[in-house]
């Protein structure tokens, strides 16, 4: 290992006075990168979370197991019957194949869509609500940034357990 990474100031924190985190750090040269959400509020105004008669929703990450989509598809299909919603996932992996599968089993194909990941603030704005379904998350930086843009966000708690 070349160096190491954190995501604030070690060397200043009070708490790593002693650490050997600290020590570590400034051995291996380290560098700050901070992990947090980059939201440009200088941009678009918050629009009213309504596209057309219904809801969007939007959901963004890493189409993994820990995510929870299944069990979010199998939610939205208790809502099959209403017309007045749709659901957009931001984001890739191998589980994609397999998430859309679940879409067309469950007959949603016309109002759930997969769109490749990519920041997507503006769609957030857009959205009626941004859903966190995850069961597990370390710092849910989408979380952050839906609320810093003023979009309401749905969360899991983390308890649920994943049909994954």
């Amino acid at each position: 290992m070349d160096s190491i990474v954190s995501n604030h100031e070690v060397l200043a924190a009070p708490s790593y006075a002693s650490s050997v985190f600290r020590w570590l750090f400034e051995r291996k040269q380290g560098r700050v990168i901070r992990n947090g959400p980059q939201v440009d509020s200088s941009g678009p105004a918050r629009e009213s979370g309504k596209r057309g008669p219904g809801f969007l929703f939007t959901c963004v990450g890493r189409l993994s197991p820990a995510k929870n989509y299944r069990r979010l598809i199998e939610a939205f299909r208790l809502l099959a019957e209403r017309r007045d919603w749709a659901l957009n996932i931001w984001g890739e992996s191998e589980s994609r194949d397999e998430l859309e599968r679940a879409v067309a089993t469950a007959k949603l194909s016309d109002r759930i869509s997969f769109t490749a990941f990519e920041r997507c603030p503006s769609e957030m704005l857009q959205a009626s609500a941004v859903i966190v379904p995850s069961v597990s998350e370390g710092m849910p930086n989408v979380l952050i940034e839906a609320m810093a843009l003023g979009v309401p966000v749905i969360a899991a708690d983390g308890k649920a357990a994943s049909t994954d």
